[in-house]
């Protein structure tokens, strides 16, 4: 198998060395024993068995498209175009898909038997089962007892998700949903936001978080979809794809153009209105025309600031131009003038990163400088904003001077406002004569000030304080300075 895949014979040798050779020793009351040989297999934790993985599970493919091409096993036919679908594979996760008849369930016996004696990995039946669509529950108990193997139901997980399940509904979602709330710790909890999402989701040097937006990340990777059917080729996908909404997808900047059919799948129509109203991932694609063979004339951008060179055009009119269009054809002219002809094919180009190419990381940046507003900050903002992530202190206490210098802390003030406290409880808790603001706690406040002093003169760090009324008039302070007076308010 490593042959047919070009692998060379040194490499393969190598390799066998790795499976079929090695010692190990096991340790018994902290002493090793004598070493072992080991002449099958390789050991538990080597950095070489997914990617060997990968490859033999390669050869089950083949075993697959090999009995299909033979006609010993009906796959399933997709779209107008029949596209045969017999065998979805994504690391160990294995779904084989066919038809309902004796004849399959022989075949697929046969291939998971002799893929078995050939590569030494053995099929689990008890933890696989069958599902039939349509199908009477007769073959399916005479499947099951076949295969020996469970009768499975829709909807079912593959691959952490739900397949057959309504995606439209909330409750297909709830599940996931709940298990991610339970790994954040977000279950059963009912705290106060501080600050917006759209604030923390903003860069470090707009006053953000730098934390990725989860709905600009799943256009990003939406976006990923449409930049390969910008390309043809055989993979099993993209032939789907055209059987079931035809060859027009295929090399289409823009699929907001094109007639959604009512059995659309959601995952196709998010896809075409991927763009929304500003149109970004149009905008970010460019052609390189070459031959122009795959390139429109009118539907498609293929002119761009190119220099040198020049190219006679032979433009022929059914009537003679009037005089107001004179100006249009000169205009014109010139637009087309800038093209260079290459004799080598027409290539799709990602203007975001010119560099690397299209990526998803590059997708979410050029989606991020269209959807959202950036933020502008001035000078000193900018300086105290850096600051803070360059600072050597806690991640907690960094955290908490981002949230004080937003005036996002849980002063009487902020508290009042979200009408968590009565208007005669706003005085300062540490002085009791000022209204208790994150300016006056950390700025103006005799006790808070002192508190300050002490901790620089014991850490030989001096606070510099400017006059201001804001609470990003800090401009040099320490940070744990600024932590010890929550910590001494809270005690």
């Amino acid at each position: 198998m490593l042959r047919r895949f070009g692998f060379s014979l040194k490499w393969r040798s190598w390799m066998k060395a790795c499976v079929c050779g090695g010692n190990l020793s096991i340790l018994v009351n902290g002493s090793p024993t004598e070493e072992i040989s080991i002449k099958r297999g390789l050991k538990q934790g080597d950095p070489l068995a997914p990617l060997l993985f990968l490859l033999v599970a390669e050869g089950l493919g083949g075993l697959m498209r090999r009995v299909v091409e033979i006609a010993r096993f009906r796959p399933f036919l997709v779209g107008s175009g029949e596209v045969p679908v017999s065998l979805l594979q994504y690391a160990d996760d294995t779904l084989c898909i066919g038809e309902a008849t004796i004849g399959n369930l022989w075949a697929l016996k046969t291939v998971l038997r002799g893929f078995e004696i050939a590569s030494g990995l053995k099929v689990n039946f008890w933890k696989s089962c069958v599902i039939g669509v349509n199908v009477p529950s007769d073959f399916l108990n005479m499947a099951s007892e076949f295969l020996n193997c469970r009768i499975g139901i829709t909807p079912f997980k593959y691959l952490g998700l739900p397949v057959g399940a309504n995606s439209r509904k909330m409750a297909t979602w709830e599940p996931m949903l709940e298990s991610v709330r339970g790994r954040l710790g977000l279950s059963n909890q009912h705290k106060t936001c501080w600050v917006k999402w759209d604030d923390v989701c903003r860069p470090k040097d707009e006053a953000g978080l730098g934390i990725w937006d989860l709905r600009l990340v799943n256009i990003s990777l939406l976006a990923k979809w449409r930049w390969k059917l910008l390309f043809l080729d055989t993979n099993v996908w993209k032939q789907v794809v055209i059987a079931r909404y035809s060859n027009d997808v295929i090399g289409k900047r823009n699929l907001g153009v094109l007639d959604i059919p009512r059995n659309a799948s959601n995952w196709w129509r998010d896809l075409c209105h991927l763009d929304g109203d500003s149109n970004w991932f149009s905008l970010a694609v460019g052609k390189r025309v070459g031959r122009g063979d795959s390139t429109y004339f009118w539907n498609e951008v293929w002119v761009g600031n190119l220099v040198e060179g020049r190219w006679q055009w032979n433009l022929l009119w059914r009537r003679e131009r009037f005089q107001w269009e004179e100006d249009q054809y000169h205009d014109f002219v010139d637009v087309i003038a800038s093209f260079i002809p290459l004799d080598n094919h027409d290539k799709w180009l990602w203007l975001g990163d010119g560099i690397q190419g299209f990526t998803a990381n590059s997708a979410y940046c050029q989606l991020e400088n269209n959807v959202s507003n950036r933020r502008i900050l001035v000078p000193v903002e900018e300086f105290v904003f850096k600051r803070i992530w360059k600072c050597a202190a806690p991640s907690k206490v960094r955290a908490f001077v981002w949230q004080l210098l937003l005036n996002r802390v849980q002063t009487k003030d902020n508290l009042l406002k979200r009408k968590m406290l009565q208007i005669d409880q706003q005085m300062c808790v540490l002085c009791g004569r000022n209204t208790e603001t994150a300016v006056h706690l950390f700025l103006h406040c005799d006790v808070a000030a002192k508190i300050c002093g002490l901790l620089g003169g014991w850490l030989r760090v001096r606070a510099c304080y400017m006059n201001g009324s804001g609470v990003r008039s800090i401009v040099c302070v320490d940070d744990c300075a600024l932590w010890s007076v929550p910590l001494l308010v809270s005690a």
